[in-house]
């Protein structure tokens, strides 16, 4: 087995740092931050306040139309498409995604497969393309929509494509991300009618984006088969806590990770000077937290090496506790212990798990409904 990396060391030291026994309220972190409140268990109340935040959301697909077009070789249409999108306080903001349509040889209207990037670093085209070559039944048998995040930068650098596209809005980690896929969804659905079967729709996700797709999943009834892979997938575990008290603490590696910064910002720095209520921090964690909500999920897959570096195994654990029997469908969830393939430089990446590929397109092309 390869040796922990030093993530994988500090995290089990805060783990083992953290108190046997969660009963009271007393603060036991950096800066007064009372981490047994702000981790308990939540209530079927707090579920149903966000479902219902959820229900009063809106993501109409207004102005949509194609802002640019490539070629990937003869292999399909990559397009780059804007719409106008609800922000988080109910402004309008400029949304960007692509959409790539394989050539001809599949079937006319295709499956579509919503495809959600990791990172707080945007999209780019190539990177798109690449993460699409790891599963070539899925590339050539379906649509793929790809959002860019609000606040983030679409690069075109691929297919015949250039320039950038910068999405309006503020960054929303996890939250508004889902509103943003809904949203190019609907726009992609618009602009393409006679390509795309809306009856046969698929969520795939990593890190940050396997999450989301959850998310997604969880709030979009279109969404009929969802995988995510290595995504941190539960708020509420010990490894999430852990997190949180090193964020605190400003260490500097766990506030690169993917949205800590912004939960940091957003939820931990506000406990602490008084202008956030433990009632709203903890609803901005249940939001992220699709386990919670398994009932709404269809049929779910999850992949995750034990030694993933970035995302702790124990995101997907906890995950998987709460979703085993509640998700509306089949749940196979994957841990891998195999060693680091040779030409791939992280066990955070889906390419170290080279059996998930197949199963992720044997799962979709089971689980996906025929078309219409």
């Amino acid at each position: 087995m390869p040796a922990l990396r030093p993530f994988s060391l500090w995290l089990l030291a805060a783990l083992f740092a953290l108190p046997a026994c969660d009963s009271g309220g007393e603060v036991d972190g950096p800066d007064d931050i009372d981490y047994r409140t702000l981790f308990a268990a939540p209530t079927a109340e707090e579920v149903a306040a966000v479902e219902a935040e959820w229900a009063a959301r809106e993501n109409p697909a207004r102005n949509a139309r194609i802002v640019a077009e490539g070629m990937q070789d003869s292999t399909g249409a990559v397009y780059v498409i804007e719409h106008t999108q609800t922000g988080a306080g109910g402004g309008d903001v400029t949304h960007y995604g692509l959409v790539r349509i394989p050539g001809v040889g599949a079937r006319v209207p295709r499956p579509v497969v919503v495809v959600h990037h990791d990172g707080d670093d945007g999209l780019s085209v190539s990177g798109f393309l690449a993460a699409l070559d790891l599963y070539p039944v899925l590339r050539d048998e379906t649509v793929q929509v790809a959002p860019v995040y609000r606040s983030e930068t679409l690069t075109a650098d691929a297919a015949g494509l250039s320039g950038t596209y910068t999405a309006g809005g503020e960054p929303s980690p996890w939250d508004y991300d889902v509103d943003d896929a809904i949203g190019l969804l609907n726009a992609a659905l618009e602009l393409f009618p006679d390509a795309m079967d809306p009856a046969q729709v698929g969520a795939l996700g990593f890190g940050r984006g396997g999450n989301a797709a959850l998310l997604h999943a969880v709030r979009d009834d279109r969404v009929d088969v969802v995988t995510d892979y290595f995504g941190p997938a539960d708020f509420f575990n010990p490894a999430a806590r852990a997190l949180a008290t090193e964020a605190v603490a400003g260490n500097p590696d766990v506030l690169a990770l993917p949205g800590v910064q912004h939960l940091a910002d957003t939820v931990l720095d506000p406990l602490r000077d008084g202008s956030l209520s433990y009632a709203d921090a903890r609803l901005a964690l249940v939001r992220r937290s699709p386990g919670l909500f398994a009932g709404r999920l269809p049929d779910t897959q999850v992949h995750h090496h034990r030694q993933d570096p970035v995302v702790p195994i124990q995101f997907s654990e906890a995950f998987g506790v709460l979703a085993q029997g509640a998700v509306d469908g089949a749940f196979d969830a994957n841990v891998y212990t195999n060693a680091l393939p040779t030409g791939v430089g992280s066990y955070h990446d889906p390419a170290a798990m080279p059996a998930s590929l197949r199963d992720t397109e044997r799962f979709f092309v089971l689980h996906l409904p025929e078309g219409e």
